[in-house]
């Protein structure tokens, strides 16, 4: 952001903005000519204004900042020619007064060569930019350059100059990155440099080196959990990933794994413009290290993107509400819609299944996988219908894991605990309820009691020979001191998630002026906005959704029975700070536990909170669970693995018994096991 801007608004300092120009993504094309080494500034500058129709040097530097804002808006009208003009006399003034920061007018210029397709141009002046910044040390600036040197490579069908750009933007990233200790800064940071990970996969399957694109995957995703997990589990940290150790890692957990990537147009020129969706990555690494890929265009779908049909599946296709009241909504937008249609759950297994189907194991004990990005976390896979009406569960044992390498320090994690000799086990089942607090004019609310969890927790307990905590036995305070020293942590409860415009699980659109609309221009980068920022006296956190720059929320919360001073919900952060690297088995017989933030890192809420403090397999649901059906599930599962089975096993099985009892897939469907199997 533009030093006027920061005058007229005063935002905090707090709000370090890296000013950035992100790629608008499509198709490669021919290249139009040789591009000059550097940018002729003079020899495109008409002389409009000169130094003499300027009284003081502030009233050229004012002259310049409209020039520069008129040009803004014209960039965003998309009447082209009038931005250049406009950012051309503000580079006349600027280089008539030697201002210190003519790239303000040099990057409208190349954004709108770039949206002109004028590519030579785009990359003359980019290449400039580029070199300006070199000659200062980490240069927040450099990045974005080259981000956008190599989308204007990519478009003119220069390949591996886009390839070579993009890995010294990446690399420039890393060190961004590595500035900041805190998890979630990291988190939020890596989301607003994600575009130059998509843009090098897209470039890199254009050069048919779709195995480079999956290595560039893992390593935009799960950073800081893995990160986390060494730490809080005390395992070797991971060197970055190699082809031979995915390969490995497939053989290790004797698995097929499904990777999904979804890119798009990667559009940010003005730095809020909605994430879009064109094309579907899917990698597939078979036990025996042969790794297959297929992608899918998404362009032509029904719906306005996958994001959207997982959303219709939710809602149409399983009607999903059940034990409680856990979600608290206060974007009225997102009642569910109790109507359901098999017709979405069979147009989501054609997409996500159908293209690789031949690639998955004919026995249906055998494991499969998945690792999901973004919306594709909320997919419920064991209820996606093949063309003969079977469902997914019927043909295979699933699982998931937020990125490969998270898998594999899961394996190592559990390998450890085995002989541990640890035989701890704590079962909780419908606490005395804690009260919600006061939402706007509702009045304080207690959570309904569970009689299914209860029932759930009576019998869990019996088959694991252990007493259970239930009603006022189960405090906070009782669980969180009984937590650490446990193998087997089971919460049959309410989970909560607070939904607001904030978090945008679905909807990307919020219910405030955006801050364009404001007259703020920001564009992500790497930069972290907290909650003591303000614009406009509008609380940023609100203005600046669409920004993808606000600072990533840890949110989700386990209700026990309150005690003392405490409330009674249990925290995600909270579960952070427990040490449970002792624990095999967390199962959160909970609604929403496997909900949260959607970000590039991951889904950042309970499930990661349980898997970053060193807890190798966590079971989490996918949407408001009923209360019998969970009931019967989980008593199931328990069975099943007293019997043998491992827990992915255990989960298939006790999901078919369910679905004997209880055959629409929002009864039994809604439980996943992330982690190691």
């Amino acid at each position: 952001m533009t030093s006027y801007i920061l005058k007229q608004f005063r935002l905090s300092a707090f709000l370090a903005i890296l000013v950035t120009f992100t790629p608008v993504l499509g198709s490669p094309v021919t290249a139009q000519s040789l591009v000059a080494d550097r940018f002729d500034q003079k020899a495109t500058l008409p002389s409009r204004l000169i130094a003499s129709e300027f009284e003081s040097l502030e009233e050229a530097v004012e002259t310049s900042n409209k020039l520069i804002i008129q040009g803004d808006e014209q960039l965003e009208l998309q009447e082209y020619q009038a931005a250049l003009e406009y950012y051309r006399q503000a580079l006349e003034i600027d280089q008539e007064f030697e201002l210190d920061s003519p790239e303000t007018a040099l990057k409208g210029m190349a954004k709108a060569y770039l949206l002109m397709e004028d590519y030579p141009q785009a990359i003359a002046i980019f290449k400039q930019l580029i070199a300006d910044s070199k000659q200062e040390s980490l240069n927040p600036g450099l990045s974005p350059a080259l981000s956008n040197l190599a989308l204007a490579y990519f478009l003119s069908g220069q390949l591996k100059e886009a390839e070579v750009a993009l890995k010294e933007a990446i690399a420039g990233w890393e060190e961004i990155r590595a500035l900041s200790d805190d998890d979630l800064d990291k988190i939020t940071v890596l989301e607003q440099q994600a575009y130059s990970y998509r843009l090098l996969q897209k470039v890199l399957v254009a050069q048919k080196k779709p195995e480079e694109a999956l290595l560039v995957a893992e390593q935009s995703r799960a950073r800081s959990l893995v990160e986390q997990f060494v730490e809080n589990s005390g395992s070797s940290p991971l060197p970055p990933p190699t082809i031979e150790r995915l390969q490995q890692i497939a053989q290790e957990s004797n698995s097929t794994i499904v990777e999904y990537s979804l890119v798009g147009s990667e559009l940010r020129v003005f730095g809020n413009e909605p994430r879009d969706e064109t094309d579907l990555y899917i990698w597939v690494i078979q036990p025996n290290g042969t790794i297959s890929f297929r992608q899918l265009d998404l362009r032509q779908l029904p719906d306005k993107s996958l994001t959207e049909l997982v959303a219709k599946v939710r809602t149409r296709g399983l009607g999903v509400q059940g034990r409680g009241t856990v979600v608290i909504e206060t974007n009225s937008a997102r009642a569910n819609n109790i109507d359901t249609s098999p017709q979405k759950l069979e147009e989501l297994y054609q997409l996500l299944i159908a293209p690789i189907a031949d690639l998955l194991p004919k026995n249906p004990s055998d494991r499969v996988t998945f690792v999901p990005q973004e919306a594709i976390f909320l997919v419920p896979f064991a209820a996606l219908k093949d063309p003969s009406g079977n469902y997914l569960i019927d043909q295979h044992t699933l699982l998931s894991a937020p990125s490969i390498q998270v898998l594999a320090l899961t394996q190592q994690q559990q390998q450890r605990l085995q002989g541990s000799g640890n035989q701890n086990l704590l079962v909780v089942g419908n606490p005395t309820m804690p009260t919600l607090p006061a939402q706007g004019d509702a009045p304080p609310q207690q959570l309904i009691s569970l009689p299914g969890a209860e029932k759930e927790a009576l019998a869990v307990a019996s088959l694991l020979n252990t007493q259970p905590l239930i009603g006022s036995q189960a405090t906070k305070a009782a669980v969180v001191r009984a937590m650490p020293q446990q193998r087997i942590i089971h919460l049959a409860t309410h989970g909560l998630l607070e939904l607001d415009d904030n978090l945008k699980e679905f909807d990307p659109t919020a219910n405030v002026p955006s801050a364009r609309e404001s007259g703020v221009f920001i564009t992500p980068g790497g930069i972290t906005v907290g909650s003591n920022v303000f614009i406009g006296g509008v609380p940023a956190e609100q203005v600046l959704v669409n920004e993808g720059v606000l600072r990533v929320s840890l949110i989700g919360a386990i209700a026990l029975a309150p005690s003392g001073d405490d409330s009674g919900f249990l925290t995600a952060k909270e579960i952070l700070d427990l040490q449970l690297n002792n624990t095999e088995l967390v199962v959160l017989s909970a609604c929403d536990t496997g909900r949260g933030k959607m970000t590039g890192e991951g889904v950042v809420g309970l499930s990661r909170t349980f898997i970053a403090t060193g807890v190798p397999s966590v079971v989490v649901s996918l949407w408001a669970v009923p209360d019998s059906p969970t009931s019967s599930l989980m008593i199931e599962f328990y069975r099943q693995m007293q019997q043998g089975a491992d827990k992915a096993q255990a989960l298939r099985q006790a999901m078919l018994t369910t679905k004997q009892q209880y055959p629409h897939p929002r009864n039994w469907a809604a439980f996943t096991l992330i982690g190691e199997p």
